[in-house]
């Protein structure tokens, strides 16, 4: 992580860094890490769909703990649960990462179409960030890029690596032409 965020400052990135804790783990303890200097604001805490299912106080409180710090929440697998769209506005999330099945299903069918397109117009109503996950194809990009998605992420990009793969990946990292809006 010291390498990234060099590397970052060096290109005057302020990007997130998107963290995965199980639910057990989730504490204000585990996500400060003054080893990697990584700031509360630089945070961006992936909630899944079917955790956010949970509305016991302690989850509550984290959510309150982790928004006063500055650190940004995400919806994260949003389609796969019960999809409960009082999250959206009940919850502070400042991003929603719609599942990839609802890509997937909206490239075979017009209700699932539908469905991505009406999400996608909600979302940014409700001022959320959309990240779209399983994008594997530039007629996906090209597609999403229409819809106004934020961000992608799937093996279009990269399959899923971790250690010293991953910041070889992130410090050679180009974006693709078709991600250009220009």
């Amino acid at each position: 992580m010291r390498k990234v965020n060099k590397k970052r400052k060096k290109q005057n990135y302020e990007e997130k860094e998107k963290l995965n804790f199980p639910k057990k783990k989730n504490s204000e303890k585990n996500i400060k890490n003054k080893e990697n200097n990584i700031k509360a604001k630089q945070v961006n805490f992936e909630i899944t769909e079917t955790s956010a299912m949970i509305t016991n106080r302690a989850v509550a409180l984290n959510i309150s703990r982790f928004e006063n710090h500055g650190i940004a929440l995400s919806l994260d697998d949003y389609g796969t649960g019960y999809s409960n769209l009082s999250y959206l506005y009940h919850m502070p999330f400042h991003f929603i990462k719609i599942d990839k099945s609802i890509l997937w299903s909206s490239e075979k069918n017009d209700k699932a179409d539908i469905t991505l397109q009406n999400i996608f117009r909600m979302a940014k109503k409700l001022q959320l960030k959309i990240v779209m996950e399983g994008v594997e194809t530039e007629a996906q990009i090209r597609k999403l890029l229409t819809m106004g998605c934020d961000y992608f992420q799937g093996y279009y990009f990269s399959k899923p690596v971790c250690g010293k793969d991953f910041l070889d990946y992130v410090q050679n990292f180009e974006l693709p032409d078709v991600c250009n809006r220009n």
